[in-house]
């Protein structure tokens, strides 16, 4: 994935006219030019209390069934699992091993899907964060939190664009 690469995918974000099919095509896109295999969206429940899961993308729906079923039973309030440390702290944070990481409260089902990496960052729109993108894959390289750094690099100008497809309180 190069600078132009990216611009691309943030230029053709803007045509999309609703937040949940703008967010899915954001994350299937970012997975395909890294070559992530599985992702998802986390997003404030109206209290504000928790991150609930809002969908996913992978590169196989048969074998991540499981472990997207599962996820989709989770919420995080701030400070809990890596979703919840992402909305806290408002930056980039990833998990190397999620099988050793004690506060990864999906490791085992991950693991199973070979899924032993975690990339996660907040989307974010006027200093609230408004969504949680979290990444898959079997292992981080330094090339993968190259990449997702500057991903995030863009988080603001993703957050505006999909607030203003927010019309109808998607988010």
């Amino acid at each position: 994935m190069n600078k132009n690469e990216f611009e691309s995918v943030i230029s053709e974000l803007k045509q999309w006219g609703n937040v949940s099919s703008s967010v899915l095509y954001f994350e299937k896109k970012v997975c395909l030019m890294n070559n992530w295999p599985y992702a998802e969206i986390w997003s404030p429940d109206n209290d504000q209390k928790f991150m609930i899961w809002s969908g996913h993308w992978s590169n196989n729906e048969e074998y991540f069934e499981k472990y997207s079923k599962f996820s989709s039973f989770f919420k995080f309030s701030k400070g809990i699992g890596l979703i919840g440390q992402v909305w806290q702290q408002k930056k980039l944070l990833w998990i190397n091993d999620l099988y050793n990481d004690k506060n990864f409260l999906r490791a085992d089902l991950a693991i199973k899907c070979k899924l032993n990496s975690a990339i996660s960052f907040p989307i974010i729109h006027n200093e609230k964060v408004i969504l949680i993108l979290c990444f898959f894959l079997e292992k981080i390289s330094e090339v993968d939190i190259n990449r997702a750094e500057e991903i995030f690099s863009y988080s603001q100008e993703v957050g505006e664009i999909i607030q203003k497809f927010n019309i109808n309180n998607e988010i």
